[in-house]
């Protein structure tokens, strides 16, 4: 359970499956899921040095008639996986679990919205007790003890859902993707500026410039130093806004990409946020 800041005041006691208990539960009493565990493990024996890649994957749905969508029912679920499953077992839902499941009605009263969400449940499943990227995940496969660990390397969502994760400002913004940071909307006459940028239309794939995890903190990091000049009073909300329009992020201090916090683990986080903490490159796959 984790309690939730919300905008109108109070908080909100949020509820979700320990995905370390569900996972350890789920391959406990499935011979089918056991059975995987222990053919994967044996490919791809799991170790500090060598951990597997957690599959992450989220987005809203809505229940109900699809002729007359009832938006109040709209929910977030999130499950996860592991690549080293290989691609016909990640095909089935044996390999998934889904410990959230949560209702965008509240996700929008929740102060920092599913980016917060997001970076509490990664902590939980990474850093917290038995977290992938920490002690390892204690699970009994053929009998055996096994100890899982795993670092986080596919965010998966369409765009809506990695706008409302990463705090990007979407594709009808100045910068439409997220992954590229050169790349501009169509007809807003920056590209040609710089030969290094680019407009979305661009037919040149190899032109496009992806961020690196360093790139990408000290932009946050910019962002962060903006807010804290607006509450010191040297600069403007306009000029803030400005900012965060150019770069096309928007600035979120209880954001994944902003977290600064401390592990439950009692490592600090320095100045970078929770992915970079743990070593890890989030590729981005979107699927629209």
């Amino acid at each position: 359970m984790e309690t939730m800041p919300l905008t109108v005041g109070g908080s909100f006691e949020w509820e979700f499956a320990d995905p370390g208990k569900l996972l350890a539960n789920m391959v406990a009493r499935s011979p089918a899921l056991n059975n995987l565990f222990a053919e994967t493990a044996s490919r791809h024996p799991p170790s500090p040095d060598r951990p597997w890649s957690l599959v992450v994957g989220f987005d809203e749905f809505t229940p109900g008639n699809k002729l007359k969508v009832d938006n109040r029912r709209k929910t977030m679920v999130l499950s996860f996986s592991f690549l080293e499953f290989g691609q016909t077992a990640l095909s089935k839902a044996l390999a998934w679990q889904s410990p959230v499941c949560l209702r965008a009605t509240m996700i929008h009263q929740i102060i920092g919205g599913w980016s917060h969400c997001l970076k509490r449940y990664l902590h939980k499943q990474l850093l917290g007790s038995g977290g992938l990227a920490g002690a390892g995940l204690p699970l009994l496969v053929n009998g055996q003890p096994m100890l899982l660990f795993a670092r986080l390397t596919n965010l998966l969502s369409d765009g809506d859902g990695l706008r409302q994760a990463l705090d990007w400002r979407g594709h009808g913004s100045l910068k439409p993707c997220f992954k590229h940071f050169n790349v501009f909307n169509k007809s807003t006459d920056l590209a040609a500026r710089d030969p290094g940028y680019v407009e979305i239309g661009c037919h040149d794939v190899n032109a496009f410039r992806s961020w690196t995890p360093a790139q990408l903190a000290k932009t946050v990091d910019l962002l962060r130093a903006a807010d804290a000049r607006v509450f010191a009073g040297t600069m403007t909300n306009t000029q803030f806004k400005e900012l965060q329009v150019t770069l096309g992020l928007n600035y979120n201090p209880l954001g994944l990409l902003a977290d600064v916090s401390t592990s439950e683990t009692g490592a600090a986080q320095h100045n970078t946020s929770l992915y970079l903490y743990i070593y890890i490159y989030i590729y981005i796959y979107i699927y629209t």
